[in-house]
């Protein structure tokens, strides 16, 4: 007959990934209880967000430089990978020349180095794959366009 039972429950602070029982319990002003559970599941849908940390622009003598991907999240930790580059050119027309041949790039990880750019006008562009501890996964495309080292 009370009409402000106490009412309390064993729920963690912060609810870990999965799921956890609660247990709810009422109790009146004459010791009178009951309880109940409740199953609260807590999933990650939410993917990583990536950065390539690496300007817009680099120059022939900058290199050798490397540039490693980051990625945050809210769940946890990420793993950050680079899979895969391009090094390309644009002739005054337009056209896409392929310039692979005249960079030299390597990565692994989360880290690109640049160890020759291949000249002024390339493009040197990486994909940054971050996948986070629930399997969700965001990939970024990142790139530096290399310019003339007097400007």
């Amino acid at each position: 007959c009370d009409a402000t039972p106490e009412v309390t429950n064993d729920a963690p602070t912060l609810f870990p990934l999965g799921t956890t029982t609660v247990t709810w319990t009422a109790t009146d002003a004459d010791t009178n209880s009951a309880s109940d559970m409740q199953t609260v599941l807590v999933e990650d849908t939410t993917p990583p967000v990536a950065s390539c940390n690496s300007p817009a622009t680099i120059r022939p003598p900058d290199a050798p430089i490397s540039f490693a991907a980051t990625a945050t999240d809210v769940c946890g930790t990420v793993d950050v990978q680079i899979v895969g580059y391009d090094c390309y050119a644009y002739t005054k027309k337009g056209k896409r020349i392929d310039k692979t041949g005249s960079c030299q790039v390597a990565f692994g990880g989360d880290t690109i180095t640049v160890y020759d750019s291949g000249g002024v006008g390339n493009n040197i562009a990486w994909t940054v794959q971050a996948t986070d501890e629930s399997g969700n996964t965001t990939s970024l495309d990142c790139g530096v366009t290399v310019v003339n080292p007097a400007k």
